[in-house]
């Protein structure tokens, strides 16, 4: 057997040389995937980027300004509008809670369902979030699962934005947050309707806030 024929059929290295030719197809396909796709990617990052640095209230924990007037409710009903609104200091509702003045979500007349509505204006499209306390009463047993209110955004045309259901467990005041999207600047609207048994106790809301 000539030595060209002894070359020809020897297969030793034989998976060295398939391994090198499909490494190196791998790479050149996950280049050619870099390539189509990079840009995107960096576009994509750059708007989230941009979002959250123009928008870094979705990071924040506590709130210093609002868009919403008295929402504290220590000028009682100043600012708000509704049915049936029911603002008292917080120790009328829960015993040693204190003098700070509380909006309760199932007011003082069984047969209206309370809300609590305020208008607010947005300057330019952005992302931000609504925050505010609530807590229940001790008038009603735990644990609850009905007695609470939906917290809304609405815009001109009537249509929710974002909504939320609190219904709260605890005592104690807890952070609620409702994260919502304005595409365009314009006019538009917080609500809070009660939910639950139409009894005249409800649950408690206060430091309402739309960065």
């Amino acid at each position: 057997m000539s030595g060209i024929t002894v070359f020809l059929s020897n297969e030793s290295g034989a998976v060295t040389v398939d391994w090198v030719v499909l490494t190196s197809a791998m790479m050149g396909i996950g280049i050619a995937t870099y390539m189509t796709v990079s840009g995107g990617i960096e576009d994509l990052s750059g708007d989230v980027s941009t979002e959250m640095s123009s928008n870094a209230v979705l990071m924040q924990t506590n709130f210093e300004s609002s868009r919403l007037t008295n929402g504290g409710f220590e000028q009682r009903a100043t600012g708000w509008g509704g049915v049936d609104i029911e603002i008292l200091a917080a120790g009328v509702y829960i015993p040693g809670a204190g003098a700070s003045l509380v909006a309760e979500l199932d007011g003082w007349n069984r047969g209206d369902v309370s809300t609590l509505t305020q208008s607010f204006t947005v300057d330019r499209p952005l992302s931000t979030v609504v925050s505010l306390e609530a807590a229940l009463r001790t008038a009603i047993a735990t644990p609850n699962d009905t007695e609470g209110f939906l917290m809304e955004v609405i815009d001109q045309d009537g249509t929710a934005l974002a909504e939320k259901s609190v219904i709260p467990n605890s005592r104690d005041f807890e952070d609620y947050r409702m994260p919502v999207r304005f595409s365009e600047a314009g006019e538009y609207t917080l609500r809070m309707t009660e939910v639950g048994r139409n009894d005249s106790l409800g649950a408690i809301v206060d430091n309402v806030v739309i960065k």
